[in-house]
């Protein structure tokens, strides 16, 4: 009893006539049951094919000249970040005259400084506020200002 009513059950919703669904397909012969009830219409279920996914196509060629476009204005970008804008930077004509050669700091904001024009060093003391001029650097020898010493009268 419980088998025919699982059956039946079955049959009924496999059917769809229970929910009021089309039948899909040409309906399949029934076969009598053992026991002589009457057997339900039992038809087949609808055939689903998988999804197919394109490839290739005008939607695909689209994206990838998007993505190729990226990346050329990235890389641009990059290069204009690393090199500069030649339109921008002033042009050099010959080298330069005026070089720093050398700094030292002192201490809190205080530097010495040699800078070197053409053949000409000198070197300046450079704090907050002011820059100053402190010698003059010669080739061999430092130039030192000739002093006397102290109780010679000479």
């Amino acid at each position: 009893m419980r088998a025919r009513l699982l059956a039946l059950a079955l049959a009924v919703v496999l059917s769809g006539t229970a929910s009021g669904q089309e039948q899909y397909g040409p309906p399949v012969p029934s076969v009598p049951e053992a026991g002589g009830a009457v057997p339900a219409k039992v038809f087949p279920a609808p055939v689903t094919e998988p999804l197919s996914f394109k490839t290739g196509g005008p939607g695909t060629l689209q994206v990838s000249l998007y993505l190729a476009f990226l990346l050329v204005v990235v890389g641009g970008g990059f290069y204009l970040l690393r090199n500069g804008v030649a339109l921008f930077q002033p042009k050099l004509k010959g080298d330069r005259k005026l070089n720093i050669s050398e700094t030292r700091m002192l201490g809190n904001r205080q530097f010495l400084v040699v800078a070197q024009y053409e053949d000409r060093r000198v070197l300046l003391g450079v704090c907050p506020g002011r820059i100053e001029y402190l010698c003059s650097l010669g080739g061999g020898e430092p130039e030192f200002p000739k002093v006397s010493p102290e109780g010679n009268d000479a």
